[in-house]
C-alpha cells in the first residue's frame, strides 16, 4: 500500500507534504473534511466537502486572511493550518507550492507574501487565526514577507486581511489593480477599496509581539526559559 493511502487511514496530517496532497486528490480522496479541487504548479485549493454538499456560497462576505511564511516552513505549516481549519470547519483554503519560487515567496509586489490565503466563512474568525498564530510560534515557524496592501492583524507576526472583492460581480479585483486605484486616489483602502461592511476591525491575536500576554495565557515559545524548564 503506497504510503500517502496509509497516510490519509492513519489520519496523521503532520507527515503530510503538498505532493502527497496532490495524490490523495488524484485518487478523490479526501483530508479530514477538504480535498485538494483545484491543483495547479503554484498552488493548491482546498475545499470544504461538506459546505459544497450543502450549497454554502463561498467566502460570501469577499474577506479573506493571508498567512505569510519562509518558503522552507509550508509543509510544517500545512500540518498545521489543515489541523486548525478542519477544527474550526472552514469554507476553504489555498496553499502556495514552494515550486513557484518567488512569485508567493519573493518580492512578487502583488503576491508576495500568501503562503496561505483562508477564505471566511461562517467560522470564528478570531479564534481561528489565534490558534493558528499560537501553534505557528510554538513550532517555531518563521514570517514571511508582509502582503502589499493587506491590513496587518494587529498583534500578528503572519496575519493580514483584505477584501478585493468586486460588488455585483463574482470575481475579485486583482492586487495590480486594486494598486492603481489607490494610485489614482489615495483616500482609498488598498485592503478594503469599495469600503464593505467590515467585521474584522478590531479583531487582534496575541502574539510574538506581546510576550507577557503569551506567557499569561501559558503559551510557551521555543527557547522560552519556561519550554527549557518543561525540558
Amino acid at each position: 500500500m503506497a504510503d500517502w493511502i496509509r497516510m490519509i487511514e492513519m489520519f496523521d496530517y503532520s507527515r503530510w507534504s503538498i505532493k502527497d496532497i496532490a495524490k490523495v486528490s488524484e485518487q478523490g480522496g479526501t483530508i479530514g473534511r477538504y480535498y485538494a479541487s483545484d491543483i495547479k504548479k503554484d498552488f493548491v485549493l482546498f475545499d470544504n466537502v461538506s459546505h459544497i454538499e450543502n450549497e454554502i456560497e463561498f467566502s460570501p462576505t469577499g474577506w479573506k486572511t493571508h498567512i505569510s511564511i519562509r518558503k522552507a516552513d509550508v509543509d510544517r505549516a500545512l500540518a498545521i493550518v489543515l489541523q486548525v481549519c478542519d477544527k474550526y470547519d472552514l469554507g476553504a483554503f489555498k496553499v502556495a507550492h514552494p515550486s513557484s519560487g518567488n512569485y508567493f515567496f519573493g518580492e512578487d509586489p502583488g503576491q508576495s507574501g500568501k503562503a496561505f490565503t483562508l477564505y471566511h466563512q461562517g467560522v470564528n474568525v478570531r479564534d481561528l487565526l489565534q490558534e493558528i498564530e499560537t501553534r505557528l510560534l510554538q513550532a517555531g515557524i518563521q514570517p514571511g514577507h508582509r502582503v502589499r496592501g493587506d491590513r496587518p492583524v494587529p498583534g500578528s507576526l503572519y496575519s493580514s486581511m483584505r477584501n478585493d472583492h468586486w460588488p455585483g460581480h463574482e470575481t475579485e479585483i486583482p492586487a495590480r489593480v486594486v494598486a492603481q486605484m489607490v494610485k489614482l486616489n489615495p483616500h482609498l483602502d488598498p485592503a478594503n477599496p469599495f469600503d464593505l461592511m467590515d467585521p474584522y476591525r478590531n479583531l487582534r491575536v496575541v502574539g510574538a509581539r506581546e510576550p507577557a500576554r503569551l506567557a499569561r495565557a501559558g503559551v510557551e515559545m521555543p527557547g522560552s526559559r519556561r519550554a527549557a524548564r518543561a525540558r
